[in-house]
């Protein structure tokens, strides 16, 4: 229970106390009669002697409140009891409505606004902050006409001598048991706060997670011995430091989402002194309004180092990672919802199946996902499963018993160790390929080809098909079990044509390294961009690329617009299908489309579609000119 302290100016309030106290559930570790210059000096003794609660009166309470970091409980004159006073007041009067002055430390009286219509009286208060601000304050209140006076000691002593009634103002036992009604109810409250504090130690102290909690403005309030030994600072150290200066590689943008935005955010990757951690963080709510957050951390894999050789080795080999999620173009919402859900797949070690037809961009992807993981500074071996031959298929991606460790000699499993290994068409393996994918999976282990002892290996799948695997487990072409071992995370990707607001990004993208291969600058018109993003584009990024290096080629001019686009669109692609063979529409200019009606409706007539447009032949022959519009 709480420990609380009693102080108070007079002896009589002391004793009082000391009756009421039984009555009710307080820990009273001491009574104190303290002046106004030792009150401060006294409360500061007794918070370092263990008090918690401190109940006092007028400029006590005050100064006490200032000076020390408990709860102070202040002893105010009741209604009951100030109405008795208004009463002797009134009768110690010689008019039927009195002027009553009220003179003393606002904090010791109750709300007296009622107090005149209810007993025919002017009441007069006189509030002061200071002790040497009553005798003031007395001295006004008889300039202005204060027929009885109520108030301290030396107020009813400077009122007498003017010739003045006055009423002492004592607290009675009525008010010494509203403070301390008000004293258990925070008494309570500090209990509830210290058991639910040492709650939180404990499940701090004993969790097996790091754990830290902060303040609405995400500041370090506690934390654990976890995050102690993570961050190498005490908990000493960290409480007031903002919890991105202990963990630096916390996105401030994650924990703004938690604070300001009240969400949780879930499996966020972070690396505190080489660990990778898995960090979830929660806000703290109490009425909708956020208060603070809670972080956890627990370790993912520990990223080691990797030498130096084998750093160079696998540079020289090309296998790394090189796209991030930022160097995408994910500007439609099935492009967001695609790199929202890879961001997930990358704090997570299980394989991933990707499906998408030729040229989405499968494979940035798996690189985007490799170089948001845990596996990060680690090799990524890409392997195009179709451009293997059969029998060469399992020795090159699983290897073959006998071989030697050296880096040359290592198959594509190998080279992927502690890293991502990419398979693109994972269809095209064949049946024994597929076996030892599945072990390597499932297991975590490599069977060489004509080598029966499986070696344990730590790498990460990641397939893509260009078409859904379903039909080819059915048709038997493809093992159920890996189907089953690869499609835990899966995604599938929509081609452009599909995604539209995508193919600008991208094709701005492609012509901007093409200028730069090529010293070659260029400017599109507002149309030629709307005739890229109208075609279907059904080779997807890679005949988006090509055409972009054809563009810059063969511009003609430093201007290209929707008309050259066409041309060369019509020239490339003439005879272009959809896959599922379709017409492909090359895309006309809706200017060129009216130009063209217009010249059918009027037979060509050339003058009347000119006043129709409202512009001269001349302009007219100009823009049949530019769409290649003849006068027929």
């Amino acid at each position: 229970m709480a420990k609380v302290v009693f102080f108070a100016p007079r002896q009589e309030m002391i004793d009082q106390a000391q009756r009421l106290a039984p009555g009710y559930r307080l820990d009273i570790v001491g009574y104190a009669l303290t002046s106004s210059s030792t009150a401060v000096l006294r409360a500061q003794e007794a918070v370092a002697g263990g008090a918690q609660i401190i109940i006092a009166r007028g400029l006590h309470a005050m100064h006490i409140r200032q000076k020390v970091d408990v709860p102070v409980v202040e002893i105010r004159l009741t209604g009951q009891e100030m109405g008795l006073l208004v009463s002797r007041a009134k009768e110690m009067a010689s008019s039927i409505c009195p002027k009553i002055a009220v003179i003393g430390f606002q904090n010791m009286f109750c709300d007296m606004s009622a107090f005149d219509s209810l007993f025919g009286v002017e009441i007069h208060p006189y509030f002061v902050r200071e002790t040497d601000q009553l005798l003031g304050a007395a001295d006004e209140a008889i300039r202005e006409g204060a027929q009885v006076v109520i108030g301290g000691d030396a107020v009813c002593e400077r009122a007498k001598s003017a010739g003045i009634p006055a009423l002492f103002l004592a607290s009675g036992p009525e008010s010494i048991a509203e403070a301390f009604r008000i004293a258990e109810k925070v008494a309570y409250s500090s209990d509830l706060e210290k058991r639910n504090t040492a709650q939180i130690k404990a499940l701090l102290d004993y969790s097996f997670n790091g754990i830290i909690q902060t303040n609405a403005a995400g500041e370090v309030q506690h934390l654990n011995h976890f995050v102690e030994k993570l961050t190498g600072k005490s908990e000493e150290e960290s409480v007031g430091l903002p919890v991105t200066a202990l963990i630096p590689s916390l996105d401030p943008a994650l924990l703004d989402e938690a604070l300001g935005g009240g969400r949780e955010v879930y499996s966020t990757l972070i690396t505190i002194q080489k660990s990778a951690l898995i960090t979830n963080i929660a806000p703290i709510l109490i009425d909708s309004v956020v208060q603070g957050a809670f972080l956890s951390f627990h370790e993912g894999k520990r990223v080691a180092e990797m030498e130096a050789q084998m750093r160079r080795e696998i540079y020289k080999l090309g296998h790394v990672a090189k796209y991030h999620f930022d160097n995408l173009v994910a500007l439609s919402a099935p492009a967001r919802e695609a790199v929202k859900t890879a961001k997930f797949f990358a704090r997570s070690d299980s394989p991933i199946l990707i499906t998408g037809e030729f040229g989405t961009e499968k494979e940035l992807l798996a690189e985007c996902i490799h170089n948001d993981s845990v596996r990060k500074g680690a090799p990524f071996v890409s392997v195009r499963c179709d451009s293997l031959q059969a029998g060469e298929m399992s020795e090159e991606i699983f290897g073959a018993g006998g071989e030697g460790d050296t880096a040359a000699h290592k198959c594509l499993a190998d080279m992927a160790k502690g890293g991502t290994l990419f398979l693109d068409e994972v269809d095209a393996l064949d049946m024994s390929a597929q076996y030892k994918l599945f072990r390597l999976v499932r297991d975590g282990v490599l069977i060489r080809s004509g080598d029966t002892r499986p070696l344990p290996i730590g790498v990460r799948v990641i397939a893509a098909s260009g078409r859904p695997l379903g039909p080819a487990v059915r048709e038997g072409h493809f093992r159920r079990d890996l189907y089953y071992a690869l499609d835990v995370l899966s995604l599938s990707l929509l081609p452009l044509r599909r995604r539209r607001e995508d193919i600008e990004g991208w094709a701005e993208r492609f012509l901007e390294a093409q200028q730069q291969k090529q010293s070659r600058y260029l400017s599109l018109t507002a149309g030629a961009r709307r005739a890229l993003a109208a075609y279907a584009w059904e080779g997807n990024l890679p005949q988006l690329e090509s055409f972009c290096e054809r563009v810059v080629a063969l511009a003609p001019r430093r201007t290209v617009d929707e008309v050259f686009i066409a041309q060369q669109l019509e020239q490339c692609y003439p005879a272009a299908h959809e896959p599922d063979g379709e017409r492909v529409i090359v895309y006309q200019d809706p200017d060129a489309q009216e130009l063209k009606e217009l010249l059918k409706t009027h037979r060509g007539n050339r003058q009347k579609v000119a006043r129709e447009l409202g512009v001269s032949t001349t302009t007219l022959w100009r823009r049949m000119k530019k769409y290649g519009i003849s006068g027929d």
